[in-house]
């Protein structure tokens, strides 16, 4: 690789490090071939992307945005996950590395302010993805209006129920 296409890669990657939220390191040293395609296959599927790059191009690569975190997790060779979804990629991680002869391991995310490691990529996978707590949310927006309109419909009829048997029984 010349030195021009080294710049433009480097660009590139800067580009990708500041206009997504979370990075991933994976450790892919004894990962083959064929599992490093369906991994990325399934990281686009969900909006992501994947890149593995040599450590030293990342490192300048991230100098000037905000995941400079990732420079002291970069050693051996990693691939560089750029999510805007967490969840989703978690997911597909920890699918991949149950597998104990699948010859990857995870290294950590990054947020852009701190570094977490594989334990805390583990409990993102547990969480429900961002559709469906959007959708949850949403849901309990919509039933709000609902019984409030409910309540004020029935309730003052209950009132008068319960006073007008109290004047009765005496």
């Amino acid at each position: 690789m010349d030195k021009n296409s080294k710049f433009g890669l480097v660009e590139q990657l800067r580009d990708k490090y500041i206009s997504h939220d979370y990075i991933f390191i994976v450790n892919t040293s004894g990962l083959p071939s064929n599992s490093s395609n369906t991994i990325r296959k399934q990281i686009s599927d969900v909006n992501g992307s994947a890149l593995i790059v040599k450590n030293t191009l990342n490192k300048i690569a991230i100098k000037s945005t905000k995941h400079t975190v990732v420079c002291e997790s970069l050693s051996g060779q990693n691939m560089s996950i750029f999510a805007n979804d967490p969840v989703s990629i978690a997911k597909i991680l920890v699918s991949h590395t149950k597998d104990e002869n699948s010859g990857m391991k995870i290294v950590g995310v990054s947020d852009g302010k701190a570094f977490y490691g594989a334990d805390y990529i583990k409990s993102l996978a547990t969480m429900p993805s961002m559709e469906v707590i959007r959708a949850s949310l949403l849901s309990v927006i919509q039933s709000l209006p609902t019984k409030i309109a409910y309540s004020l419909l029935y309730c003052p009829t209950a009132i008068g129920r319960v006073i007008s048997s109290n004047f009765k029984s005496k």
